[in-house]
């Protein structure tokens, strides 16, 4: 890849730049909406990347999914469709599309081979987000087979790590479980409930080690990487997808994983399984041997990574450095007064201070805040899932009906509520 143009479409991003590379092109959800087909055809007419990653997705953990499916399997195909489509009209030269395992069958024989893929029925708490990642492996598959593109998919274990969703309700269970033992060590509870039973066994890979095994995969020779591209099953008796398992290849229950975030994050009291809950698949272990075979394996130990992704929420979240937590990387909840601090801003200047009636928005870098209709100007919920700068009103709910106020205020409990989406532009706007 050196030398040409690359895109990650990963919100996050990846550091590259370490390793050399520096004809790189970076967007932010706020930035280009993948799911707008305009705007994602428009971005390849004028950036002509050759390499590209597509790790940009709608996701989250059991909850999320389980109350939210019209949206994932959506914002997830429409996603896919145009960037995938766009990559073969502006003839990129490698696309990697990143999906996930719980594309394979839920009681699949473990570890879970490449070769699994629809041999039996999906777990059914995320099936609508499966779906939609199987879909994008087929559309690779077809593209390569008609279009003779080189698309490959990628299907990673759980990942975790810097830049992770810590929202109480949508995130992972490594997020989730490290908000849920900090917050606690920090109220001095006595316990914390994680749902479920705590049997189920789940595999969990870094997100950096993730990254470095997309950017080995798309380093590959040709005569490698051609041969992960998919047969055509019509021609063919033995049918291949364009797909490859990224994991560690060992996995642990989800009680040993809590009481390890347990002792990573410091809190001394007992652990309870709410067994009322959903436990998802029994078990998902990647079978990684392809990818071994290719040269590359992880690098970094669970508790080490836990450690690492632990002391980064801190450092994002914390009154010192609020530049994640701000932006949407951390998932934690920043309020206006506490932006204003950060970026020195003053109420009374109006071109950083938006006004809405009996009500005032800071500008600064936050997306959405809901208030009280009284307009108090204290915060009950602030989430910026994006990066995104300046702000100017866009539009305001106090029905619990409301998509919106399903969607950002899930933890609020009643009406009235006025509930303000913050659609930015530029940090002087």
């Amino acid at each position: 890849m050196q030398g040409t143009r690359v895109w990650w479409a990963l919100h996050c991003g990846a550091n590259l730049e370490a390793k050399g590379y520096t004809n790189l092109v970076y967007r932010t959800h706020a930035e280009l909406d993948l799911i707008n087909q305009g705007a994602t055809d428009a971005f390849f007419k004028s950036e002509r990347p050759d390499y590209v990653f597509l790790a940009a997705a709608k996701v989250g953990g059991i909850y999320a999914n389980s109350a939210y499916p019209a949206e994932f399997i959506y914002e997830n195909l429409a996603l896919q469709v145009n960037l995938i489509h766009a990559c073969y009209v502006n003839r990129v030269k490698r696309l990697l599309f990143l999906g996930s395992s719980c594309i394979f069958p839920r009681d699949a024989p473990q570890p879970m081979k490449e070769e699994y893929l629809l041999t039996g029925p999906l777990e059914v708490t995320n099936r609508s987000y499966a779906i939609a990642k199987i879909a994008g492996i087929e559309m690779c598959w077809s593209y390569n087979r008609q279009h003779g593109t080189k698309f490959l998919s990628v299907m990673p274990t759980n990942l975790y790590g810097p830049g992770d969703n810590y929202h109480p309700e949508n995130s992972h269970v490594v997020p989730a479980l490290i908000r849920k033992f900090h917050e606690a060590k920090l109220r001095g509870d006595k316990s914390v409930t994680v749902w479920g039973s705590g049997n189920p066994r789940r595999e969990f890979l870094y997100s950096e080690d993730m990254a470095e095994a997309c950017v080995f995969l798309m380093n590959l020779r040709d005569d490698k990487y051609d041969r992960l591209w998919g047969c055509d099953a019509v021609m063919m008796v033995k049918c291949e997808p364009p797909l490859i398992n990224s994991g560690v290849g060992e996995d642990i229950t989800v009680r040993e994983l809590a009481e390890m975030v347990r002792d990573v994050v410091g809190f001394e009291g007992a652990i309870e399984f709410d067994a009322t809950k959903p436990d998802g698949t029994p078990r998902k272990l990647l079978d990684v041997g392809r990818l071994r075979e290719l040269g590359w394996r992880p690098a970094t130990p669970l508790r080490q990574g836990l450690r690492l992704a632990y002391e980064q929420m801190i450092r994002s979240s914390g009154p010192g450095n609020l530049n994640d937590a701000i932006s949407g990387n951390s998932g934690y909840n920043v309020g206006p007064r506490a932006v204003q601090k950060h970026l020195n801003l003053s109420t009374a200047d109006p071109n950083r201070v938006g006004t809405i009636p009996r009500v005032k928005i800071q500008s600064a870098r936050t997306q959405l805040i809901a208030y009280h209709q009284t307009g108090t100007g204290s915060p009950l919920l602030t989430y910026p899932p994006v990066r995104i700068l300046g702000a100017k009103f866009f539009r305001a709910s106090t029905k619990r009906s409301d998509p919106v106020f399903r969607t950002w205020a899930p933890a609020l409990s009643a009406p009235p509520y006025a509930l303000f989406r913050i659609r930015c532009v530029s940090r002087g706007d």
